[in-house]
């Protein structure tokens, strides 16, 4: 991201990683740190913003980018959000 921070898909990827590490369960955050000194942490506060770049740079690049948007917001009760996407 740091030499191409133009690339929508890798914003893409960013923010499906940080989507997946929130919706961990407890036991996948108990394996998690039982393999790495701390396990990884994210919010779904944190995710729109990649999602969201992403579209700014390549609008409609990828219907999966809009999905994920959709089901971002919807994780945060923003259903007038959501079902923008």
């Amino acid at each position: 991201i740091e030499l191409n921070p133009e690339e929508p898909t890798l914003m893409y990827m960013l923010d499906n990683w940080c989507h997946q590490v929130a919706d961990l369960t407890w036991y996948q955050r108990k394996i998690a740190s039982v393999i790495f000194a701390a396990p990884p942490s994210s919010s779904f506060e944190e995710a729109p913003k990649y999602f969201e770049t992403a579209e700014s740079i390549d609008p409609n690049f990828y219907s999966q980018n809009l999905l994920m948007l959709g089901k971002t917001y919807l994780k945060l009760n923003q259903e007038d959000q959501a079902f923008k996407y």
